[in-house]
């Protein structure tokens, strides 16, 4: 796992090799990106988070705070397959982050692929 700065965020973040951030301008980061079932999550800022979320499944991060997340119901994605898709916030102390993750699978997607990385998440205060 190589530990990764995601600079306009304050973050660090271990990401398994293979791993590559296809467009500069979006903080999302892919694997298997010349494949037919590439894995995908982007992160963003966000100023508070929504209250509805307690209810969702959470784990803690390694550093500290806590990933709620939930998991979508699949959605039939034509030849590839089925995709599920994740939505989940990260806590860091007083800090706020959307994340996203989607998995596209002939059988079985499972879109929380995500979370051992998302575990890894560190806020560095700058």
């Amino acid at each position: 796992m190589t530990r990764t700065i995601i600079d306009p965020l304050n973050l660090t973040i271990g990401l398994p090799e293979g791993f590559v951030q296809p467009h500069s301008d979006l903080l999302e980061f892919c694997s298997d990106v010349e494949t037919r079932y590439p894995r995908c999550f982007s992160i963003k800022a966000i100023e508070s988070m929504p209250e509805d979320v307690v209810d969702w499944q959470s784990v803690a991060l390694a550093d500290g705070g806590t990933f709620y997340y939930h998991r979508t119901e699949w959605v039939y994605g034509g030849s590839g397959g089925p995709e599920e898709r994740l939505k989940g916030y990260v806590v860091i102390d007083a800090h706020y982050f959307e994340v996203k993750a989607t998995h596209q699978d002939k059988y079985r997607p499972d879109s929380t692929w995500c979370i051992p990385i998302i575990k890894t998440l560190r806020y560095e205060d700058k």
